[in-house]
């Protein structure tokens, strides 16, 4: 990831999306696929562009889009660092549990 400076990832069938997420962590903007968990990890336009699965024109000009904008992919690159650290990092996921037990300590669920 630190030689990118875009991830092109056109999945046609994934689970998770690992892969964005990593790509993400590290300060780039995403172009992907529409399907699977993608959309609830890239927010369109914000982090990237999210691209019918066949539709290649589309994957093509967002990344000529931003390859023509570096200042577009820098900004879409903050925000996804910035989401990843605070959805997807393994502290976000420990605080994101205690909140669950003390809710339910405290009888809130």
């Amino acid at each position: 990831y630190q030689s990118a400076d875009i991830l092109l990832f056109p999945t046609q069938l994934e689970g998770f999306g690992l892969t964005v997420v990593e790509a993400m962590a590290t300060g780039l903007p995403v172009v992907s696929s529409d399907n699977s968990s993608i959309p609830e990890l890239l927010e369109q336009g914000a982090g990237g562009w999210l691209c019918e699965s066949n539709d290649v024109p589309d994957f093509v000009d967002r990344v000529q889009s931003l390859w023509g904008n570096p200042a577009q992919r820098e900004a879409m690159g903050v925000f996804n660092r910035e989401r990843a650290v605070a959805r997807y990092s393994t502290l976000g996921w420990a605080e994101s549990y205690l909140e669950v037990y003390r809710a339910a300590a405290l009888g809130e669920l």
